[in-house]
Protein backbone atom coordinates (compact mmCIF):
# COMPACT_ATOMS: atom_id res chain seq x y z
CA UNK A 1 0.00 0.00 0.00
CA UNK A 2 1.33 3.26 -1.08
CA UNK A 3 -0.16 6.75 0.28
CA UNK A 4 0.14 10.18 -1.01
CA UNK A 5 -0.99 13.12 0.08
CA UNK A 6 -3.21 14.93 -2.14
CA UNK A 7 -2.00 18.35 -0.96
CA UNK A 8 1.23 20.17 -2.46
CA UNK A 9 3.80 20.77 0.55
CA UNK A 10 5.19 24.32 0.15
CA UNK A 11 8.03 26.49 1.69
CA UNK A 12 8.45 24.93 5.05
CA UNK A 13 10.50 24.21 7.86
CA UNK A 14 13.73 21.25 8.25
CA UNK A 15 11.59 17.71 8.70
CA UNK A 16 11.82 16.01 11.77
CA UNK A 17 13.59 13.10 11.59
CA UNK A 18 12.25 9.85 13.24
CA UNK A 19 13.31 6.51 13.28
CA UNK A 20 11.37 3.77 12.66
CA UNK A 21 11.90 0.07 13.37
CA UNK A 22 9.50 -2.59 12.59
CA UNK A 23 10.41 -6.22 11.30
CA UNK A 24 7.18 -6.50 9.43
CA UNK A 25 7.28 -4.77 5.67
CA UNK A 26 4.14 -4.11 4.54
CA UNK A 27 3.15 -2.23 8.26
CA UNK A 28 7.14 -0.38 7.81
CA UNK A 29 6.24 0.47 4.30
CA UNK A 30 2.65 1.79 5.48
CA UNK A 31 4.29 4.23 8.44
CA UNK A 32 6.79 5.61 6.48
CA UNK A 33 4.33 6.79 3.64
CA UNK A 34 2.36 7.83 6.24
CA UNK A 35 4.67 9.78 7.99
CA UNK A 36 6.68 10.84 4.48
CA UNK A 37 3.50 12.14 3.07
CA UNK A 38 3.07 14.62 6.33
CA UNK A 39 6.85 16.32 5.82
CA UNK A 40 8.48 13.41 8.33
CA UNK A 41 12.14 12.55 7.21
CA UNK A 42 11.65 8.99 8.23
CA UNK A 43 14.66 6.48 9.00
CA UNK A 44 13.18 2.69 8.07
CA UNK A 45 15.09 -0.01 10.07
CA UNK A 46 14.34 -3.57 11.04
CA UNK A 47 15.24 -4.32 14.16
CA UNK A 48 16.53 -2.39 18.05
CA UNK A 49 20.15 -2.50 17.07
CA UNK A 50 19.66 -0.91 13.74
CA UNK A 51 17.74 2.00 15.57
CA UNK A 52 19.92 2.59 18.44
CA UNK A 53 22.78 3.11 15.51
CA UNK A 54 20.69 5.47 13.67
CA UNK A 55 20.21 7.53 16.95
CA UNK A 56 23.70 7.56 17.09
CA UNK A 57 24.85 8.51 14.01
CA UNK A 58 22.44 11.86 14.75
CA UNK A 59 22.73 12.44 17.87
CA UNK A 60 20.94 15.78 17.52
CA UNK A 61 18.55 15.06 14.66
CA UNK A 62 16.92 12.41 15.61
CA UNK A 63 13.62 13.37 17.05
CA UNK A 64 11.99 10.00 17.85
CA UNK A 65 11.95 6.86 17.42
CA UNK A 66 8.80 4.35 16.74
CA UNK A 67 9.52 1.00 17.66
CA UNK A 68 7.94 -1.99 17.90
CA UNK A 69 8.06 -3.86 21.60
CA UNK A 70 9.05 -7.26 19.51
CA UNK A 71 11.72 -6.80 17.31
CA UNK A 72 14.88 -9.06 16.29
CA UNK A 73 18.40 -8.30 18.00
CA UNK A 74 16.52 -5.83 20.60
CA UNK A 75 13.06 -5.53 21.68
CA UNK A 76 11.60 -1.81 21.52
CA UNK A 77 11.78 -1.87 25.56
CA UNK A 78 15.29 -2.58 25.69
CA UNK A 79 15.83 0.73 23.00
CA UNK A 80 13.93 2.58 25.58
CA UNK A 81 16.35 1.38 28.33
CA UNK A 82 19.54 1.83 26.25
CA UNK A 83 18.58 5.71 24.69
CA UNK A 84 18.31 6.29 28.62
CA UNK A 85 20.90 4.78 29.68
CA UNK A 86 23.28 6.61 27.12
CA UNK A 87 21.45 9.93 28.40
CA UNK A 88 19.79 10.52 25.03
CA UNK A 89 16.26 12.31 25.12
CA UNK A 90 14.67 10.87 22.82
CA UNK A 91 11.42 10.18 22.81
CA UNK A 92 10.54 6.03 21.97
CA UNK A 93 6.95 5.36 21.06
CA UNK A 94 5.96 1.54 21.37
CA UNK A 95 3.68 -0.34 19.27
CA UNK A 96 2.66 -3.68 20.29
CA UNK A 97 -0.20 -6.54 19.58
CA UNK A 98 -1.13 -5.90 23.36
CA UNK A 99 -3.50 -3.58 24.91
CA UNK A 100 -1.38 -0.56 26.99
CA UNK A 101 -2.51 -2.21 30.05
CA UNK A 102 -1.04 -5.57 29.32
CA UNK A 103 2.07 -4.33 28.15
CA UNK A 104 2.64 -2.20 31.54
CA UNK A 105 1.49 -4.99 33.37
CA UNK A 106 3.84 -7.21 31.43
CA UNK A 107 6.90 -5.98 30.62
CA UNK A 108 7.29 -3.51 33.48
CA UNK A 109 6.89 -0.41 30.59
CA UNK A 110 6.88 2.70 32.36
CA UNK A 111 3.76 4.04 32.38
CA UNK A 112 4.55 7.27 31.24
CA UNK A 113 6.20 5.20 28.18
CA UNK A 114 3.55 6.07 24.82
CA UNK A 115 2.24 3.04 23.39
CA UNK A 116 0.37 2.33 20.36
CA UNK A 117 -1.70 -1.08 20.92
CA UNK A 118 -2.02 -3.52 17.10
CA UNK A 119 -3.94 -3.06 15.28
CA UNK A 120 -3.38 0.60 14.77
CA UNK A 121 -4.65 2.98 11.52
CA UNK A 122 -2.76 5.60 9.56
CA UNK A 123 -4.19 8.32 11.67
CA UNK A 124 -3.57 6.80 15.12
CA UNK A 125 -0.05 6.57 14.15
CA UNK A 126 0.44 10.07 12.68
CA UNK A 127 -1.52 11.49 15.49
CA UNK A 128 0.54 9.80 18.04
CA UNK A 129 3.56 10.93 16.22
CA UNK A 130 2.40 14.29 16.06
CA UNK A 131 1.94 14.63 19.77
CA UNK A 132 5.04 12.99 20.69
CA UNK A 133 6.89 15.69 18.15
CA UNK A 134 4.98 18.89 19.42
CA UNK A 135 5.74 17.56 22.95
CA UNK A 136 8.93 17.68 22.50
CA UNK A 137 9.21 21.27 20.66
CA UNK A 138 9.43 20.08 17.24
CA UNK A 139 7.03 21.44 14.55
CA UNK A 140 5.50 19.59 11.37
CA UNK A 141 5.21 22.36 9.04
CA UNK A 142 3.28 19.87 6.57
CA UNK A 143 0.71 18.56 8.95
CA UNK A 144 0.03 21.55 11.17
CA UNK A 145 -1.88 23.69 8.70
CA UNK A 146 -4.69 21.38 8.84
CA UNK A 147 -5.95 18.35 7.97
CA UNK A 148 -4.22 16.36 5.32
CA UNK A 149 -5.82 14.15 2.95
CA UNK A 150 -4.66 10.48 1.75
CA UNK A 151 -5.30 8.73 -1.32
CA UNK A 152 -4.40 4.64 -1.00
CA UNK A 153 -3.19 2.80 -3.87
CA UNK A 154 -2.84 -0.45 -4.03
CA UNK A 155 0.39 -2.31 -3.84
CA UNK A 156 1.96 -3.26 -7.22
CA UNK A 157 2.53 -6.50 -7.71
CA UNK A 158 4.28 -7.87 -10.91
CA UNK A 159 2.81 -9.66 -13.60
CA UNK A 160 4.19 -13.59 -12.93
Amino acid sequence: MILHSTEPVVGREPSPVVVVAMADPGELGAAVGAMSAIGIEVIPVRDGVAALGEVERRPHSVALVVAELLLPAMSGRRVCRALSWAGQSVPVLLIGGYTAREVRERAALDPATPFLPRPWSVPDLLGRVSELLRHNGVGLAGADRGTKTFRVSPPVVPDP
